[in-house]
């Protein structure tokens, strides 16, 4: 048994993106650098007075009395190709051209640009220069509470560039310049107060401080608003409707963060009813923009048709775009598609190429894709352990299907000793995501006492829960419950058959085992001779060795002339470790009516259960060259077996040993006279 179902990366409501990181990005993004993370962190000490609000574009456009450097022409190009055109070389030329006219801000700018390697390898010493230059009229414009200025100069003390490093002393610089009002920093306030960095954690005040900035149109502002009226945190409520409100502003600014979002919501229905084509239409907005997330959760819709046409070339070629940013999420789902052959050519070499890519990020998801392909040598060769290994990694991510393939490597011993407790172990652990396998298979443990203690009445809540979720198998198992009356179920074999056939599809063996033994019951209202043995018949040929075995005896008891196809079933029994079935091979065997592919079949299979040190194994094959059945006569073999089982814990190898070594004595019937 195995779980090998390949899982794809379903699109669901996104987890919030980790605050720090969206505030270094955002940061990053600002030519003053990302040590205003640490440092703005560290110096907010908030008044009961609110300070003065300006726009974010009035801050960066105003004119001071005390200098026009913000009104310089190339120092303005300068942020207009940073902050909007996202071309950093065009920035750097403006700024040159503004810092060579001597204005400090742009020869500051300079600076950053040359310690941070914006615009190639790092330069410390053009760093030192242009910030040395700018020094003297930054601290004139600092000593009026210069916004900008104070912000580039606590950037260049707190990185000791053209100054001597000063922590403190950068930490007031930002302090001050917070008070300004600007609405970027308010927002990233916000941020760090909602994440707790550097700060006692706040949620409160980050609400304070996104209003403050959305209040203004900032559009970052109104995106972290939203984000924290949409997942809640402690002290701020979750509010979908004001979130649906602010993500669509910002999204209608063409912010594809809320696009994203708003598509999301959309989706599922929070904050507004669902809509799936609007969910559509804001996925493509985002995506258009180059959006990673958005282009998976648009190519996820266009693979299995939510609010559009199914069109798996688009979603090939959305989950590509996606994939090349190095989505993990779209990685895995392109990989099946390279799997499977759709919308573009099979190929299960690139596919496991994109499952180690995800998988190397740490998906989850895509680690137990992996596993699975390892462990069934699927494009790679069959390795037990890589498989058990990346099952443990995304097992230990809470991931339920890694979780179950654990539970069923320890459950049969593969690549791994043989455990039912650490199979119990892991089973339970998908169990209580609400996992209806791993529900199923725990309660299977429960039920038969491996690893667990047994409690049919445990199992039988489990197998519920699972049949509440549609799970075939445990709608089979339930249905054995009120077929023998166990678990604290009334015995009501017209539930049970009900219950049974629910799963005849997809778990074909016992299902008709099961009802092989319903209609097989001459006590039971439900007892039909003909669907028994349909079923009994259905069951062997599905595999199923008990039922392999019972059919094999109806043909011998009922249609001698079916000697041969019942040996046969028997030896299908037999070679799936059957008792009965064996005996009842042997038995023909001795009687001469076995084929040789029969036997061949059997003794194969106990000789390779025999090089996997099976103990039971060891002990037939001893016994069969004792006997000379099956194999030749070789004392000296059985013998050899013997000790081997002995050698595995056989408690019963010694006397099995002594009798065979025991010399055998005849004994006439008279004994002769005269001597």
């Amino acid at each position: 048994m195995s779980h090998h179902d390949i899982d794809e990366n379903h699109v669901t409501a996104p987890p919030k993106e980790d605050l720090v990181s969206r505030l270094k990005k955002r940061v990053a993004n600002h030519p003053i650098g990302a040590s205003i993370i640490i440092i703005t962190a560290v110096v907010i000490a908030l008044s009961q007075a609110v300070p003065p609000i300006v726009s974010f574009y009035e801050y960066l456009t105003a004119k001071s009395s005390d200098t026009d450097y913000l009104d310089d022409e190339n120092f303005k190009i300068g942020q207009r190709e940073y902050f909007h055109g996202n071309d950093d070389e065009a920035a750097y030329v403006a700024y040159l051209a503004a810092a060579n006219d001597e204005n400090p801000l742009a020869q500051a700018a300079v600076a950053k640009f040359l310690w941070r390697g914006l615009i190639g390898p790092k330069d410390e010493d053009g760093a030192q220069y242009w910030a040395t230059k700018a020094l003297p009229q930054l601290n004139r414009l600092v000593a009026v509470d210069h916004a900008e200025a104070l912000y580039t100069l606590g950037w260049l003390t707190n990185n000791g560039v053209g100054v001597a490093k000063d922590e403190k002393k950068a930490i007031s610089l930002y302090e001050r310049a917070a008070w300004k009002g600007v609405a970027w920093a308010q927002t990233n306030l916000g941020t760090i107060y909602e994440a707790g960095e550097n700060l006692p954690k706040d949620a409160v005040k980050a609400e304070y401080f996104y209003t403050l900035a959305a209040n203004q149109g900032y559009v970052p502002a109104q995106y972290e608003l939203a984000l924290l009226y949409k997942y809640g945190d402690d002290g701020v409520l979750i509010d979908l409707a004001a979130a649906m409100n602010l993500f669509t502003l910002a999204a209608n600014k063409g912010d594809a963060d809320a696009q994203y979002h708003l598509g999301d919501m959309y989706r599922f229905g929070k904050g507004a009813e669902i809509d799936l084509e609007k969910a559509v239409h804001f996925y493509t907005l985002a995506a258009e923009q180059g959006h990673d997330n958005a282009q998976w959760s648009l190519a996820y819709c266009y693979s299995h048709a939510i609010g559009v046409e199914q069109n798996l070339q688009r979603a090939f070629e959305l989950y590509t775009l996606s994939a090349n940013q190095g989505n993990s999420s779209a990685q895995n789902n392109l990989a099946i598609m390279y799997a499977n052959g759709q919308g573009v050519e099979q190929d299960q070499v690139k596919a496991n190429q994109l499952y180690q890519l995800a998988a190397d990020q740490g998906d989850a998801t895509a680690q137990n894709n992996l596993g699975v392909n390892h462990e069934i040598g699927k494009g790679l060769p069959v390795d037990l352990k890589k498989a058990l290994a990346l099952y443990m990694q995304a097992a230990e991510q809470a991931h339920a299907s890694a979780q179950i393939n654990v539970g069923i490597f320890y459950r049969y011993g593969k690549g791994v000793e043989q455990s039912d407790e650490k199979a119990a172990e892991y089973y339970a652990l998908a169990a209580a995501q609400n996992d209806a396998e791993g529900q199923t298979l725990l309660g299977e443990l429960y039920q038969f006492g491996k690893g667990v203690e047994k409690d049919n009445e445990k199992a039988v809540d489990l197998y519920k829960r699972a049949h509440a979720q549609s799970f075939p198998r445990g709608s089979m198992r339930l249905g054995a419950a009120y077929l023998y009356g166990r678990g604290g179920l009334e015995k009501d074999e017209v539930k049970a058959k009900t219950l049974i056939e629910s799963a005849l599809t997809s778990e074909e063996q016992l299902s008709h085992w099961l009802l092989s033994i319903l209609y097989g019951n001459k006590e039971s209202a439900l007892y039909d001779e003909t669907l028994n043995l349909t079923h009994l018949k259905a069951a062997a040929e599905s595999g199923h060795f008990c039922a392999q075995n019972n059919y094999g005896v109806y043909l011998e008891e009922n249609a001698p002339e079916n000697t041969k196809e019942a040996v046969t079933w028997y030896a299908k029994a037999a070679s799936q470790g059957h008792k009965r079935g064996l005996n009842n091979f042997i038995a023909q065997v001795e009687l001469g009516n076995a084929t040789e592919s029969d036997i061949v079949l059997v003794r194969d299979y106990y000789l390779e259960q025999a090089r996997k040190q099976n103990i039971r194994a060891n002990l037939v094959l001893a016994d069969w060259h004792n006997r000379g059945v099956i194999v030749e006569k070789d004392i000296m073999k059985s013998v050899s077996y013997f000790f081997e089982a002995k050698k595995l814990g056989s408690d019963e190898a010694d006397e099995k040993i002594a009798a065979v070594l025991t010399p055998q004595h005849t004994f006439a019937a008279t004994c002769p006279t005269g001597i």
